[in-house]
């Protein structure tokens, strides 16, 4: 199964109490904020439930690590370091990311590092409405252009 990073987009005015409630389920309790997580049937179920609030693409090695550099933090809300990824056994944060892509590891499980990232809005803002699906010519749902907006929004 693959990793897929999710990113809400849309706060919860007029949301439904199952988009509310979907949206803590996958972590993602605010707008600009990020998640990975496995593509499983009951994970894509929980992300067509709520395809109007949130954006989420396939994640390669480049985007976690990115994010794992730049927006991952431990519990104490300080920065991830490499002396923390040496702590768990790798030898850096991209094969901290490798390991993340291959399923050996989850987020979740590792015990300082929280399980979401905290985004910006993007520099330059949206070039798509944020109220469209993609297909309809927004930025909202399954998002191939996300590999490009991810290092505006870092």
């Amino acid at each position: 199964m693959s990793l897929l990073l999710v990113v809400r987009v849309r706060g919860a005015v007029n949301a439904t109490e199952q988009a509310s409630y979907t949206l803590s389920l996958l972590r993602l309790r605010r707008p600009y904020t990020a998640s990975l997580v496995r593509a499983s049937p009951s994970v894509l179920g929980m992300l067509k439930r709520v395809e109007r609030y949130v954006m989420w693409s396939e994640a390669d090695e480049e985007m976690v690590s990115l994010l794992l550099e730049r927006r991952a933090q431990t519990r104490g809300g300080k920065p991830l370091t490499q002396d923390t990824v040496k702590q768990w056994g790798y030898r850096d944060i991209k094969d901290l990311a490798r390991a993340l892509l291959e399923g050996k590891v989850e987020l979740a499980k590792l015990d300082t590092l929280k399980p979401f990232f905290a985004l910006h809005p993007p520099r330059g803002g949206y070039r798509r409405s944020i109220k469209k699906l993609y297909e309809e010519g927004g930025v909202l749902g399954k998002n191939p252009q996300l590999k490009k907006l991810l290092p505006k929004m870092v």
